[in-house]
């Protein structure tokens, strides 16, 4: 099994998915979550971010054995390094948010006009890889001003 959609699962407390293939795993919905266990899966993201997580236990090895796993989302950093950092592998870290190198753009004509000027490719998907845009400063589009970015 690779992928689990649990989101519709509201009432949802225990969650063992450890020893699968998965690669995605969201459990943000799922607010009442107490238990989790998730090692040895093939994960690349991972968001616990359920506006739960003082309550949450992570159980055996919690999030290990994920060797592509770099970002974990959670509620608040400080209370996953200090309670879940021996529960995820040395490559991996906690942030409020991940975006694994990805820019969300949630106005479709936007990313349509940054698919056109080649930042973008493909068809709208809601997201461009921020190495595509960081470099943008300015961008005008019908006399609107959508994005500034200064990344340095």
């Amino acid at each position: 099994m690779s992928t689990i959609d649990v989101s519709k699962n509201k009432a949802l407390t225990t969650f063992w998915c450890y020893g699968n293939q998965l690669t995605s795993l969201d459990v943000s919905q799922n607010t009442a979550l107490t238990k989790l266990a998730c090692h040895k899966n093939k994960l690349t993201t991972l968001n616990v971010k359920n506006g739960n997580n003082s309550n949450l236990n992570i159980y055996n090895s919690g999030f290990t054995n994920n060797p592509d796993l770099t970002c974990i989302q959670v509620d608040d950093v400080a209370y996953a390094n200090t309670n879940w950092t021996a529960k995820k592998d040395a490559t991996a870290s906690f942030n409020t948010y991940c975006t694994d190198g990805y820019t969300l753009i949630p106005d479709v004509n936007f990313e349509n006009k940054l698919i056109a000027l080649d930042l973008d490719s493909g068809v709208a998907d809601g997201k461009v890889l921020t190495e595509k845009i960081a470099r943008c400063y300015q961008f005008k589009y019908k006399l609107k001003l959508y994005f500034r970015f200064n990344w340095n």
